[in-house]
């Protein structure tokens, strides 16, 4: 098993990371229609490095994409962000002993 899925900030630093995107998401689409009001422009930007991925796709392909690539991206960077926040309260801890 990968180090990432043994670590207890996983699940809930991954987790969170894909909520937030998820309610950023939808509150940048119309979800009856499945369309941008904006062109997805702003989905596109706050996806970055895997929206290349799905830039030239038309649609639906592009917010599903959107939903399920920047997902796991924002997942994974709610993950680190996590660590990041425990590794520096670890650190403080020990300086204050």
């Amino acid at each position: 098993m990968p180090v990432a899925f043994d670590d207890p900030d996983f699940l809930p630093g991954a987790l969170s990371g894909f909520l937030m995107h998820t309610m950023m998401w939808f509150s940048r689409i119309s979800v009856t229609s499945l369309s941008c009001p904006d062109d997805c422009q702003s989905l596109m930007l706050l996806d970055m490095p895997v929206s290349l991925f799905y830039f030239f796709m038309d649609g639906g392909l592009r917010i599903f994409f959107s939903l399920v690539l920047g997902g796991i991206l924002w997942g994974i960077g709610g993950w680190l962000g996590l660590r990041a926040v425990r590794m520096g309260y670890d650190l403080w801890m020990k300086s204050r002993r």
